[in-house]
């Protein structure tokens, strides 16, 4: 992560749930942070990325996220590499239709993103996702960019719940 972009100040966003509220529909994505219930970072970025700048990367050690993807896809693998290495209690991804969580175990995450076994892993839980979403495809269940947003969803959570028993979960917002 490079120091493409600067902090911004603290806004009215001053829960989880606010902040959930306030970037649900951007067209830009967002990045809060948030440790013992109180904002304590948030960036902007662009449609398609957002950036913590590396002199803020400590922050993210136990911190709660919020984070969007106005694309409505799940956590990309930079998402997830981040939350790991880093150290986050947990990581609430918000988009037009879905919330996305992840949860750090209480033993911590126990896994190292930058290891050949890591990738050879997601590299399988993609495969797994590929194979069943080309079956809806072919069942004419979803379309293909319904799929395209739906990847990422069906990699963690064979990723997260199957292979690492970690909480992942989807849920419709309230």
């Amino acid at each position: 992560m490079s120091d493409y972009h600067k902090p911004l100040p603290r806004d009215q966003a001053s829960t989880v749930q606010d902040a959930m509220k306030k970037i649900r529909l951007s067209p830009d994505e967002h990045l809060y942070l948030y440790k013992n219930g109180k904002q304590i970072r948030r960036f902007k970025g662009n449609k398609n990325s957002v950036v913590v700048s590396n002199k803020y990367l400590f922050e993210i050690k136990d911190a709660v996220i919020v984070h969007n993807h106005p694309q409505g896809s799940s956590f990309s693998y930079e998402d997830i590499v981040g939350i790991i290495k880093y150290d986050a209690a947990e990581c609430i991804l918000v988009t037009d239709r879905y919330d996305y969580k992840i949860y750090r175990p209480k033993n911590g995450w126990n896994i190292d993103v930058d290891s050949k076994e890591f990738e050879e892993q997601v590299l399988v839980c993609r495969k797994i996702a590929e194979e069943q979403l080309n079956k809806f495809v072919s069942n004419n269940t979803i379309d293909i960019n319904e799929k395209e947003v739906e990847i990422f969803h069906y990699i963690w959570m064979f990723f997260f719940r199957e292979l690492n028993n970690i909480k992942y979960v989807r849920e419709k917002p309230i």
